[in-house]
């Protein structure tokens, strides 16, 4: 099963979690082993003690491995940079995918 997060809630889904981050191709990224996110959603990237975090617009917190750190930290501030530049333009930024974050259970 796979729970998918979305701006109008969540539900679980039965699927593979590769066949669902395989239909998502696009502006998203793996955080975790069970975690994949769209950009579009991610306000920052946080520390809790010794652990990594994305924290979204929709208040969940989502974790980040230290394998997939590097990736997310350069995806994220490339994504933030160009939305900051879009935004000051007086352009809303409309990114793929809207707010899905996708959990394998």
């Amino acid at each position: 099963y796979v729970r998918v997060f979305t701006e109008k809630g969540d539900d679980l889904v039965y699927m593979r979690f590769v066949d669902a981050i395989d239909s998502l191709k696009g502006n998203g990224m793996r955080t975790h082993r069970s975690w994949w996110v769209a950009l579009n959603p991610i306000e920052d990237l946080i520390k809790q003690g010794q652990t990594h975090c994305v924290k979204l617009n929709t208040n969940l917190t989502v974790p980040v491995s230290r394998s997939y750190l590097n990736t997310v930290g350069q995806l994220w501030r490339s994504a933030h940079k160009n939305t900051k530049m879009v935004r000051a333009a007086g352009i809303e930024p409309a990114l793929p995918y809207g707010n899905k974050i996708l959990s394998h259970l």
